[in-house]
């Protein structure tokens, strides 16, 4: 081993041991990154790293409180990355890393709170914690921020959500406003405050904004000319357990968003026209809590640029979205589900357009087989590989089934009127 170790990576117990037993104790000044990997057991004593700048401990699921009480004096430290439910707190100390840039807690589900020292951390940019862990009211004061993610907890809510408009340098944030808001004594009031600072972000340069909330906060966002995300490229609303109930009718202003991710509740051909007239849009996610009433038809007016699609329904989506001659004319990657069950008498067959679709490379489909007949899912899978043969640029093709083992004989076949 070299007299004068800089990276040290430690990548199972017997390394782990041997590096700590013939090589720690002589090279721990000069060290400057300190990575772990599966298998390790033990780290070092941290006191004595003066010179360590990147502390990565992702994979020590087993460390406790006691193995980084003397983070602190770590006081060159740059990075630092832990991974352990066991650790239930950070030292108070932790506020006097002056150079800490990267605090990432992610998997450290115990600790419910931060230590109100964090907002000395004036240079700290990224800030990773699960959306449990409490943050200080005071986030404001750490004007460096560029990421947040997840902000879910709060001691305060409306003096929380009124400090975020601070942070003028923030780039990306991940916010769970429905988590926040069940602290919140007046609802109204800490709506419009959220409402306000998060325009404030977006006056300043927000890129990427990943956000649970109700559909007043969202359409108050985006409401007429003079919205402020308008240069936002990155936008995520609603979740698999806080759906929005409708598409933000406002989402057409904003003009330079790239990547879209929505979770609603039910969609219809009027939202498909307002996401389709957004003309940068690359990349598109939809999730539906429920299935579309009628066929969602996605013609050529709209979507001329978008390279990536992907629709799910909660339970499948029947025939929810075809697509029309010249539809999505760029589009390289499409994912899609169905339900297989009654979809061949509804439609009186199974056209999905896919063969519409020129550009497409990617192709994934995935059937819900539950309550349908093995003659409905193998026609469906029939279907949609004819589709794909007829694609000019011969796309790789995956059909996967889900819920298999609930198909049923045709026999047994359960009316589609009847449940």
């Amino acid at each position: 081993l070299p007299n004068k170790i800089r990276r040290l990576s430690l990548q199972s117990c017997y390394e782990a041991e041997q590096v700590l037993k013939e090589t720690m104790n002589s090279n721990k000044p000069h060290i400057r990154s300190v990575s772990t990997f599966e298998l390790i057991t033990q780290i070092p004593e941290l006191s004595g790293f003066h010179a360590v700048r990147v502390l990565d401990l992702n994979s020590c699921s087993w460390l406790e409180n006691y193995h980084i009480r003397s983070i602190a004096s770590l006081f060159e430290l740059r990075y630092l990355r832990l991974s352990s439910a066991r650790i239930s707190e950070l030292p108070e100390e932790l506020g006097t890393l002056k150079y800490l840039e990267t605090l990432d807690l992610r998997d450290c589900y115990r600790i419910t709170r931060l230590p109100p020292t964090i907002v000395r951390l004036r240079k700290l940019a990224r800030l990773f914690v699960e959306d449990d862990t409490e943050l200080p009211d005071e986030i404001g004061e750490i004007e460096s921020l560029e990421e947040i993610s997840d902000a879910a907890s709060s001691n305060n809510t409306a003096e929380f959500v009124q400090q975020l408009g601070r942070l003028t340098k923030m780039r990306t944030l991940f916010i769970n406003y429905h988590k926040l808001a069940e602290k919140c004594d007046d609802l109204e009031h800490c709506n419009k405050i959220m409402v306000s600072s998060l325009s404030e972000l977006g006056r300043h340069g927000l890129r990427s904004l990943w956000i649970e909330s109700g559909d007043y906060v969202l359409e108050s966002l985006m409401g007429g000319s003079s919205c402020t995300l308008a240069p936002i490229q990155q936008l995520c609303i609603g979740g698999q357990q806080y759906p929005i109930s409708r598409m933000p009718k406002g989402v057409s202003v904003l003009v330079n968003l790239v990547d879209l991710r929505i979770h609603v509740e039910r969609i219809n051909e009027k939202d498909l026209l307002i996401l389709g007239a957004i003309p940068s849009l690359l990349f598109l996610f939809m999730m539906f809590s429920n299935a579309p009433k009628e066929r969602l038809v996605i013609g050529n007016q709209g979507f001329r640029h978008l390279k990536e699609f992907f629709v799910r329904s909660q339970g499948g989506g029947g025939l929810g979205v075809v697509f029309a001659p010249r539809a999505m004319p760029e589009l390289r990657r499409l994912c899609l589900d169905f339900k297989a069950r009654g979809i061949v008498p509804k439609y009186e067959g199974v056209d999905t357009g896919i063969e519409h679709l020129k550009s497409l490379s990617d192709i994934v489909v995935e059937i819900y087989c539950f309550e349908a007949t093995k003659s409905e899912v193998e026609a469906m899978e029939v279907a949609i590989m004819k589709a794909a043969r007829l694609l000019p640029n011969s796309p790789a093709f995956r059909i996967r089934r889900f819920l298999e083992d609930e198909m049923v004989e045709d026999k047994e076949t359960i009316s589609c009127e009847g449940g």
